[in-house]
């Protein structure tokens, strides 16, 4: 195997490439953790060094002439001797460091981590499944290196369980072509030893000059004597700019708060805490907190209150409904054939307003469910469905701990989404009592998350105007009707039915911009009756390249016509503004209770398709009609 086929492993994930690297040398030191006791913790640090005078003449030097079929590390190490030279350096202590043999030729039938990350490409099929299912995440430090080299420090246990420092540099490279010999690519570093064939490859550094070289470039910094043993890998000549460095760096320290923050907000009892640090040249990077992220909070309290119970694996036990809890709610996500518990799904209401504070997150995940199973690091933030672009919520799935490895297998060398076609049911790690299952756990998970979702929110505004629509029966007929309109039509429509909302009208374009609205219920309130008109908006993309501004027009019908001025003593119409569904799970008399502003009265579109709920309450004795106003405000035009 060549050695650049390390680095295309990874081939072209969705992920930013400073958030891959982060989540994939995240995810193997976390691979790596000393599981003898959750006690002592563990250090993950990524930190920026300059390396000047001494140290860098050090590395010049450690590497020598030794550059043949690497023309970028060459000439890293000619920058004149004033130059820094960067490295990044990727530590982990209180891990159990690269155990076992050094040799690939070596059996061993333990940990043989050292082989696995120094020696080989990719991992047996056999090999237990973890958070780094793949041997390809090593493939990231060489990604990011210009050079494609990195130097390896590790304070570990050998092959016999005795305490081992180890120090190697390697490279993977093209392969190149010298004097008739065709060679991969890969290169190391260290000491001369001969293989089983008597050929010639390179042994790592062992103890006190391992110690001196980590020392020297500034490698074993994190280790301490509660957190003894672990791993420094640090990539020479990183692919940051100069000017640039902080920007990358908060990046990372951004990376992870987004994806690691489970780990530091609530501390599992059977799981090391994990202590994280980003600095450049000694200087801390600060690493956001994800309480204090207005985006990112939601999921922690959704997040706080799956993890509330333990696993419901008794079908006796299981929840299947929602269990609300305030603005949070939570349920059990199972399978029918065969009955089975396959995770938990919590999920917590959040406002529609745009977000002016700064977030690790995107500003448009308002509608996402952080998926995540055993190592507790966030796979994705999948997107759910909503009944209109005012449903807003974060959720979190945590699959169960019993299916982690089935999982794990779904998920592509980046570990950015769940796959079900990826697992093979057939393979005996995934069998069920003995057997190979029938179905897969999980499709029907994702599935399952869809429809609970979908039918919550969709469920919303019918289920409550359905019980109001019945109450309303009990109400005076002074209350009048309301007709919603559209298209010019203007069919007269009486309050809705119990059981039943009124139809939506025709749908009417504008510009580009397509609307409707109907009914969605009637509440009787302290202030009169409470009409909810449910709005719908479609718009090309041409259109949205001009201010859309959606408003909605409400008026009084005498004789079937539209008035829409006071006058000759009638009572027109009391707009309240838009609606976010999430608010008809509260009062509707905080609803009725605002003085609604002219931000409250109108929306502009933000993207394609859009839906929302627009309040008006009705006057006594009056029949009432709505329709939508569309403008499209295109420079220099006023329409």
């Amino acid at each position: 195997m060549h050695g650049n086929s390390a680095t295309s492993a990874i081939g072209r994930p969705s992920l930013e490439s400073w958030d891959l690297f982060t989540r994939e040398t995240l995810q193997n030191s976390w691979d790596a953790r000393d599981r003898s006791s959750s006690e002592d913790g563990v250090t993950f640090s990524i930190d920026y060094r300059r390396l000047t005078g001494h140290r860098s003449e050090a590395l010049r030097n450690f590497f020598g002439t030794g550059t043949e079929g690497l023309p970028a590390l060459a000439g890293f190490l000619a920058e004149p001797r004033e130059t820094p030279l960067p490295v990044l350096l990727v530590s982990d202590t209180g891990t159990s460091g690269l155990q076992g043999p050094t040799s690939a030729a070596q059996h061993c039938a333990g940990r043989d981590d050292f082989v696995s990350f120094v020696r080989n490409i990719g991992r047996r099929a056999e090999k237990e499944l973890r958070g780094g299912t793949y041997g390809f995440g090593k493939g990231v430090f060489f990604n990011i290196s210009d050079s494609q080299t990195v130097l390896i420090y590790t304070r570990t246990r050998d092959e016999n369980g005795a305490p081992a420092r180890r120090f190697i540099a390697m490279a993977n490279g093209n392969g190149y072509t010298k004097n008739s010999y065709e060679y991969t690519g890969r290169h190391w570093w260290g000491v001369k030893e001969l293989g089983v064939q008597e050929n010639v490859y390179a042994n790592p550094f062992t103890g006190p000059e391992a110690d001196a070289l980590a020392r020297t470039f500034q490698m074993d910094s994190h280790f301490t004597e509660e957190r003894p043993t672990g791993t420094t890998v640090a990539v020479v000549n990183p692919r940051i700019d100069p000017d640039e460095v902080d920007t990358v760096m908060e990046t990372i320290s951004n990376a992870l708060t987004k994806w690691a923050w489970p780990h530091m907000v609530s501390r599992s009892g059977d799981m090391d805490p994990i202590d994280f640090s980003v600095t450049v040249d000694g200087r801390e990077i600060p690493i956001p907190d994800p309480l204090k992220d207005p985006l990112l909070r939601p999921f922690v309290r959704a997040y706080r209150l799956a993890i509330k119970e333990p696993e419901h694996l008794d079908p006796n036990s299981f929840v299947t409904e929602f269990q609300k809890s305030g603005p949070r709610k939570w349920m059990d996500i199972v399978s029918g054939n065969p009955v089975e518990y396959l995770g938990r799904l919590a999920v917590q209401s959040t406002p529609a307003e745009n977000n002016p504070q700064p977030s690790v997150l995107d500003d448009g995940m308002n509608h996402h469910v952080a998926l995540m199973r055993g190592p507790r690091m966030i796979v994705n933030y999948w997107q759910g469905p909503r009944a209109s672009a005012e449903d807003c919520y974060a959720g979190i799935f945590q699959a169960a701990e019993h299916l982690d490895s089935l999982f794990a297998a779904s998920e592509p060398p980046a570990h950015d989404e769940w796959n079900p076609t990826t697992v093979n049911l057939k393979d005996a790690r995934f069998h069920r009592n003995g057997k190979p299952r029938r179905s897969n756990p999980v499709r029907i998970a994702m599935n399952r998350l869809r429809d609970s979702l979908k039918n919550e929110t969709s469920s919303k505004v019918e289920n409550d105007s359905t019980g109001d629509a019945s109450a309303l029966s009990t109400i005076s007929s002074s209350l009048g009707s309301v007709m919603p309109s559209a298209a010019g039509s203007s069919r007269r429509i009486t309050r809705p039915q119990p059981g039943r909302l009124t139809r939506q009208k025709p749908v009417k374009s504008h510009h580009g911009v397509r609307s409707s609205i109907s009914l969605a219920s009637l509440h009787a309130t302290s202030r009169g009756t409470l009409a909810l008109f449910k709005v719908g908006v479609d718009s090309s993309p041409k259109a949205l390249e001009n201010e859309v501004r959606v408003e909605v027009e409400s008026a009084v019908l005498v004789d079937g016509k539209r008035q829409l001025e006071a006058k000759d003593g009638l009572v027109m119409p009391t707009p309240l503004g838009w609606v976010a569904p999430h608010e008809l799970e509260k009062s509707l008399e905080g609803i009725v209770g605002r003085n609604a502003s002219d931000q409250d009265l109108h929306r502009i579109m933000r993207s394609p398709s859009w839906e929302s709920y627009y309040a008006v309450i009705q006057p006594i004795n009056s029949a009432i009609s709505a329709d939508v106003v569309v403008t499209v405000q295109a420079e220099g035009d006023d329409q």
